[in-house]
């Protein structure tokens, strides 16, 4: 899943931004966030079905000033939707037995 953040601080700059997430209450993972202008970004990798994944970013100034944001957690349900193929084709439409498809 991809994190986004708007960060700005007016007086020094932030120096840098860091995801904290965890996998079901389990060990705390840290991402470095990368940057665009003021937009920081990140992606917490895919996780298995039924997992619940909560994160925070927190941010710190070139001060050493530091924030936090309130924590947000989602989940990852199965697919219960079948994967169907519907149509299959070929080219050439009769191949001939010396050449390989």
């Amino acid at each position: 899943m991809l994190v986004l953040a708007y960060i700005t601080h007016s007086k020094s700059g932030v120096a840098n931004a860091t995801l904290y997430y965890r996998i079901d209450n389990q060990e705390v993972v840290r991402l470095k966030m990368n940057r665009t202008g003021n937009l920081y970004f990140t992606e917490i990798p895919p996780k298995r079905y039924n997992s619940a994944v909560t994160y925070v970013v927190r941010a710190v100034t070139r001060l050493e000033t530091k924030a936090c944001s309130k924590e947000y957690t989602y989940y990852i349900v199965g697919d219960f939707h079948p994967l169907v193929i519907t149509y299959i084709e070929w080219v050439p439409a009769n191949p001939t037995t010396t050449k390989p498809l």
